[in-house]
């Protein structure tokens, strides 16, 4: 499986979690993410990104910890690492369900 994942598409924009948090898209705030379940995906999650005690959005985004986010899913070779929410909206021949719902 390849990954074309829509979170680097200029047109895509970051997800807001209820609980506070930038996520990489809308399909990432997810209970699997808050319960670590979801690999890279969930490190982002950690209370020192929560919206309280972060002072602006490139902290946040320039972190090492998105920045392992995004070589695990550039990297063709770390597939096996990627977080199972990427490789179901972003997996190579996968519809968005964005996509899905707005095929005819």
């Amino acid at each position: 499986m390849k990954l074309k994942p829509n979170c680097l598409k200029q047109s895509k924009l970051f997800g807001w979690s209820a609980q506070g948090y930038l996520l990489p898209c809308c399909w990432c705030d997810l209970p699997s993410t808050f319960k670590g379940e979801q690999g890279a995906v969930s490190k982002l999650v950690d209370p020192k990104f929560h919206i309280d005690n972060v002072d602006n959005f490139e902290q946040v985004i320039n972190s090492q910890e998105w920045k392992d986010l995004y070589a695990i899913i550039t990297d063709e070779s770390r597939i096996d690492e990627a977080p199972a929410v990427c490789k179901r909206h972003c997996g190579q021949g996968k519809k968005s369900r964005r996509e899905t719902v707005v095929e005819k």
